[in-house]
């Protein structure tokens, strides 16, 4: 898995009905961070691409 940053991730987590309430910075999430994000809000790893 790449990594993707925060904007990246909010981009792809709208697509699927999300709503961006606020954000700070734009570094890469880590791994484990970044998979348990996608868990929470029901978006595989396939729908990144």
């Amino acid at each position: 898995m790449r990594a993707f940053s925060g904007k990246e991730l909010i981009r792809i987590l709208e697509r699927h009905g999300w709503v961006l309430l606020r954000i700070q910075g734009n570094r890469p999430l880590k791994v484990g961070l970044l998979q348990h994000l996608l868990k929470t809000a029901g978006v595989s790893e396939q729908d990144l691409i």
